[in-house]
């Protein structure tokens, strides 16, 4: 060899015969059964921690999945700063967002993973290794955040005046938010095939390069000199195509400044398989391929009864009508009947006759109608999404049995 710097890692295009050096031969039939449409690729850049990676074909329903969006319900981009509760981040938002969804609430609000961190798992407190010094925050799952809030609920996020402190416990608050139960999901294409009921919560492989502020794809152990950091629990948006390529949209909570403003584009047709890990529960252990995103899951929760929605098409009058200008001096752009009696007690006679012209805006049977067929809109809405989710899943079935009947076909005809 010439003189030169001594690289710290490589990333190698292995043969299908180096494989078999490198792994045994049910692995390597797993991640040759994948529909792989380039090379093996092999990520070892620190002398640790080594992956097998590999592009392959989209997603089976994606195209489906294009127009859904959940930005707006799964609220602003909030910061663990340097405490490792991401899980309590992603989780609480899922909460909010289908709280939105399924009527109880009519905009975000933000849950407290405070609350999360120091009751989930106490036994843990003070003894997670990647943890910052002094810190007693710790690793978890979204699936037993989940869990937790079904069982024990959660409150709403801390006053602005509570500053979060991972080594206390936060404020108590006897309102709480709770769950029906949540579900879980073992493959990517089954988690998109419930993307357009709700956002889902998945667990994102974490390489360096994802903590770069931009706005171009993320492919994990794929990007050049990327070195494997660990894993963080997101909340997939929506699915949409970036220049040219299928990728997730997901919600992180690292602030504004990482990737693209606190969200990152996921690939989708990014695959890998540990090989190598000198470094006891760094990896999470897999005997098959995974994609980028894994470990699915979202919580479930009923629809919120007709009361609620009635009581919030009161609420939402009453903030109309009770508008008043900004200035008592102030002219009013348009007058309600209210406005009309302060304005007018003079003239009470002309001020009869306004009021007679202007119809009740609470009348109880237009209310009722205007109810009865929000409540024919969503049911409508309900039916067409459990027979597009049954759809996406019968065809999710027919595609993985035709994968598994084309090889025993292959071998008899051989």
């Amino acid at each position: 060899m010439g003189k030169g710097k001594k690289k710290k890692g490589v990333s190698l295009e292995p043969k299908d015969w180096a494989l078999k050096i490198i792994m045994d031969d049910w692995l390597c039939r797993e991640a040759k059964s994948t529909d792989r449409t380039g090379p093996f690729h092999i990520s070892c850049y620190v002398p640790t921690v080594a992956f097998l990676c590999w592009i392959v074909s989209d997603p089976v329903f994606t195209e489906l999945l294009k127009g859904t969006n959940w930005k707006d319900v799964l609220g602003y981009i909030r910061d663990q700063f340097y405490h490792v509760i991401c899980w309590a981040y992603a989780s609480s938002d899922l909460v909010s967002a289908v709280r939105v969804i399924r009527k109880w609430e009519d905009r975000y609000i933000p849950l407290s993973p405070w609350y999360l961190s120091s009751t989930v798992a106490p036994e843990k407190l003070g003894t997670c290794k990647s943890a910052n010094p002094g810190h007693r925050c710790y690793e978890s799952t979204m699936a037993r955040a989940l869990a937790h809030i079904a069982k024990e609920g959660i409150p709403d996020e801390c006053p602005e005046d509570c500053i979060f402190n991972c080594c206390e416990s936060p404020p108590t608050s006897a309102k709480k938010t709770y769950i029906k139960h949540f579900l879980t999901f073992k493959t990517l294409e089954k988690a998109l095939a419930h993307l357009h009921i709700q956002p889902i919560g998945a667990s994102l492989v974490v390489f360096s390069d994802l903590a770069k502020p931009t706005e171009d794809i993320y492919y994990g152990p794929l990007s050049k000199k990327s070195v494997f950091v660990g894993y963080h629990g997101v909340d997939i948006v929506a699915i949409e195509i970036f220049r040219g390529e299928l990728v997730a949209l997901c919600k992180m909570s690292n602030g504004t400044e990482v990737a693209n403003q606190g969200y990152v584009r996921v690939s989708l047709r990014v695959m890998y398989m540990p090989i190598f890990c000198d470094i006891a529960d760094a990896v999470h252990p897999t005997l098959k391929p995974q994609h980028l995103l894994s470990n699915f899951c979202c919580p479930y929760m009923d629809e919120a009864p007709r009361e609620n929605l009635k009581r919030k098409l009161k609420q939402d009058h009453d903030s109309e009508t009770t508008k008043k200008p900004r200035h008592a001096d102030e002219p009013s752009s348009s007058k309600t009947p209210s406005d009309l009696i302060l304005d007018d007690n003079e003239n009470k006679g002309q001020h009869r006759q306004e009021v007679k012209k202007t119809p009740k805006v609470l009348d109880r049977k237009a209310q009722r109608r205007l109810l009865e067929k929000e409540r024919k809109a969503e049911e409508k809405l309900l039916k067409k999404q459990r027979k597009q989710e049954r759809k996406a899943e019968d065809k999710l079935l027919a595609n993985e049995r035709k994968a598994k009947e084309l090889p025993k076909k292959e071998k008899s005809s051989g």
